[in-house]
Order: C-alpha cells, then sequence, then structure tokens
C-alpha cells in the first residue's frame, strides 16, 4: 500500500510547505461499503500526531446531531479540476438539495435517501462539485456549534459534471454514520451511548 499522509490548514497546493502534514496510520473503510452503488461510501484516516487547534487555519468540525432534513443549502470544498486543469486552490460552491428521485445518475446507482442526499448548484453563486472533488466534505455553519468550525453534513461521492442547469452530485450522508464513527474515533466513550 502507498503511504498517505493528510495536510492541514492548506488553501492552496503551492503552499504545502507552510502547512502541517501527518502521516496517516489507519484507514478504516465501512465494512459494507459497495463501489458500485455507492452505499456506505465513507471511511476514516487516523493521523499519526495531534493537530494544532491554536493556529488560525486549523479548526476541528462537528459530526451532524440530527440529519437536518429542514437543511436545504449548505457548502461543498475540494481540489477537483477546473475545467481540464487540476486546481491548485481549495475551491468552494454553494449547492442545494436535490429531490433524490430526481438526481440523474446511472442505473447501476441504488439511491438510498438513508444513506445519500443529493444536490446541485443553487443557480446563482458557483457550480456543482467536479472531478477529483469526492471525498472533500459538505458542511454548514451552524452557530450552536461555537467549538468548530462547521458541521459535516455529507462526503462527496459522486458527480456527473460541474456547471449545468442538469448538474447533480451525490453525498454521502453523514448523520447515518455518526453512531459508527463514534465508536471507532472515541470506543471508550460511554457518554455516546
Amino acid at each position: 500500500m502507498r503511504e498517505i499522509s493528510v495536510v492541514l490548514g492548506a488553501h492552496n497546493k503551492t503552499e504545502i510547505n507552510n502547512s502541517t502534514r501527518f502521516n496517516v496510520k489507519n484507514i478504516t473503510i465501512h465494512p459494507d461499503y459497495k463501489i458500485k452503488q455507492k452505499h456506505n461510501d465513507i471511511a476514516i484516516l487516523e493521523m499519526e500526531g495531534s493537530a494544532d487547534f491554536s493556529t488560525f487555519k486549523i479548526r476541528p468540525v462537528c459530526l451532524p446531531t440530527s440529519s437536518r432534513e429542514n437543511l436545504t443549502e449548505f457548502r461543498a470544498g475540494g481540489f477537483g479540476k477546473n475545467g481540464d486543469m487540476d486546481s491548485s486552490e481549495l475551491s468552494q460552491t454553494t449547492l442545494i438539495t436535490h429531490d433524490i428521485t430526481k438526481c440523474n445518475f446511472t442505473t447501476y446507482t441504488k439511491l438510498n435517501e438513508t444513506l445519500h442526499f443529493c444536490a446541485g448548484p443553487n443557480g446563482t453563486i458557483g457550480g456543482d462539485v467536479c472531478r477529483g472533488d469526492s471525498g472533500g466534505p459538505t458542511f454548514s455553519f451552524d452557530p450552536n456549534h461555537t467549538n468548530c468550525l462547521s458541521v459535516v453534513m455529507g462526503v462527496i461521492s459522486k458527480g456527473n459534471q460541474c456547471d449545468g442547469e442538469s448538474a447533480s452530485s451525490l453525498h454521502t450522508r453523514v448523520s447515518y454514520y455518526r453512531k459508527w464513527i463514534e465508536q471507532i474515533v472515541w470506543p471508550n466513550d460511554t457518554s455516546k451511548e
């Protein structure tokens, strides 16, 4: 297996020397991951060492406390392709939820509203996620979570195109996996039971 590292605090790939790099010592892929259906498309990476949250660019994120069905607008970020070019800058876009039954994906992707949500451009700001953004966060800002930068609502799983009225993307619904995440990240924390 090739060596994988995590870089924190980088918003531009050319400035990685100014960031904090950690080797990944363990990867936990969801045991029921199905690549073709995009079911359980989530994994946890454990870093060697601890992040320093005293710096401005590095902050923790929170897990959602519910599926927040009423959330209709959120942000997505990634280093995916900008046209035919790889992007060196971290990009963000504003997305809105789409009816999952109208999410336009190939027939082998079996959509499940418990595991997924569908999103696309809001029509006024930016486009959808692009090729190479998979694995990136779908997040919202919540004033009730003062100890974290944002709440991670989803993980980008699949998209069709970056722009266009018919653009849509599939996101893994993080709230469904909260218990699984907590059992791995905080296995001895009895307050989560």
